[in-house]
């Protein structure tokens, strides 16, 4: 969280967009703020200033479909796996 504040015009528009209160995300939020090593991961990878996460921050949040796609899997993830556990569980 710390470099998220760094108060930079990127982190700015990151936040605005983030911040439009949607349900979608709030849920994103949520998700952000759950403080995994999953998380702490992403959040480093995606402020370390290269091109590549500068285009993933912009990709983000520019309502694509490729975007809406990436979150969707990215949320529903740990979902699918407790789902997968659950089924072989009672086959097994």
């Amino acid at each position: 969280m710390s470099a998220l504040h760094d108060g930079s015009v990127k982190y700015r528009r990151v936040m605005s967009a983030l911040h439009d209160g949607s349900a979608k995300n709030r849920r994103v939020m949520s998700a952000l703020h759950d403080g995994s090593v999953k998380y702490r991961r992403v959040m480093s990878a995606l402020h370390d200033g290269t091109a590549k996460n500068r285009r993933v921050m912009s990709s983000l949040h520019d309502g694509s479909a490729k975007y809406r796609r990436v979150m969707s899997l990215y949320y529903l993830y740990p979902l699918r796996c407790t789902l997968f556990r659950r089924r072989f569980s009672t086959v097994v």
